[in-house]
């Protein structure tokens, strides 16, 4: 809610990347504001947020989906908001394995695609497509 000496913000369709790009500043520095203190994002943040999302979608900026297994678990990582630590503690793996996968160093193993598949709930087709790919 506005405080009452202020107007009511409202947000209106973005038409334009230039227009795009000054959304996404604002964006970031309210969600910003937001992370810090733990409230909830208010109703013009999540209007502004899906104006963007709007835009880029009808513009065919969404990112083509991930190619590699680093890539994968890059993307869910971001999704959840997890670090590292988090996403080998909810896959039940080592810290040190996950961390060679996504640098390259490992393979991913099928016991590690059922994982990807059974606690991410990626569909097996995807995991084994990726797995095929390395």
């Amino acid at each position: 809610m506005p405080h009452p000496n202020q107007p009511e913000r409202v947000v209106r369709p973005i038409t334009n990347d230039e227009e795009l790009n000054q959304a996404i500043e604002e964006f970031y520095v309210l969600a910003s504001a937001v992370e810090r203190t733990d409230a909830e994002p208010d109703a013009y943040v999540l209007a502004l947020r899906d104006a963007i999302d709007q835009y880029e979608v009808a513009a065919g900026h969404e990112p083509n989906p991930p190619t590699t297994v680093a890539g994968l678990l890059e993307v869910e990582m971001f999704k959840r908001r997890l670090r590292q630590r988090a996403m080998a503690e909810l896959l039940q793996v080592p810290e040190t394995r996950l961390s060679e996968i996504m640098r390259g160093k490992r393979s991913m193993n099928l016991d590690f695609a059922r994982r990807l598949h059974q606690r991410l709930g990626i569909a097996a087709d995807v995991v084994l497509a990726l797995r095929d790919a390395a």
